[in-house]
């Protein structure tokens, strides 16, 4: 059987992408050949091309790997390469620096002000724990949410009397590790 160039691909995970410890690794192949399948040059386990696919999945450490596969026919091989990042470590728990925890909140808009792991994802969660707004943190891993009237009509502290109410938080990083859940409490006088 003749290869083509094009009679191999890694279809998943994606060049450069970032990845939890246990990584799905697929991709597109011809024939009933078979696949050898590589994790930083070492040959790690080979495949049968099944219906034009192969699959397989990894359990790797933290870091940078190169994962490959090969295939070989009439003389020719042709290979196919990704470069991945795992990262397997959840990011911070975030933290509300602004208005400190446990003040009493007395107008709307409600800016949030905090800090995680850098470039992870904030969800809010309002008093139906739905997730409710989110944010990124930048580069030093601060980050900022505004929540209206909206959020604190779902709390049910619209009254104009002393309440309180509780935002749950959570962060996620872009290989999905999520954070613990946090819970900051405000007293409120809103109307």
């Amino acid at each position: 059987m003749e290869l083509l160039d094009t009679s191999l691909s890694i279809t998943s995970p994606g060049d450069g992408s970032v990845q939890q410890a246990f990584v799905p690794f697929e991709g597109t192949c011809v024939g009933d050949l078979y696949v050898v399948l590589a994790v930083d040059g070492g040959e790690n386990e080979r495949r049968q091309c099944l219906d034009g696919q192969w699959r397989t999945n990894f359990f790797l450490s933290d870091g940078t790997h190169t994962l490959s596969a090969s295939m070989s026919a009439g003389g020719g091989t042709v290979t196919d390469s990704v470069t991945i990042t795992v990262d397997s470590v959840p990011p911070a728990t975030p933290v509300v620096l602004s208005p400190a925890p446990g003040s009493t909140l007395t107008s709307i808009p409600v800016t949030l002000t905090g800090t995680t792991s850098p470039g992870a994802i904030v969800t809010v969660y309002d008093a139906t724990s739905d997730a409710c707004r989110t944010a990124t943190a930048d580069s030093s891993g601060s980050w900022t949410v505004t929540l209206d009237r909206d959020y604190f009509a779902t709390a049910g502290v619209l009254t104009g009397r002393r309440s309180s109410v509780a935002i749950g938080l959570m962060a996620t990083d872009a290989a999905g590790n999520v954070s613990d859940y946090t819970r900051v409490t405000y007293q409120t006088r809103l109307r």
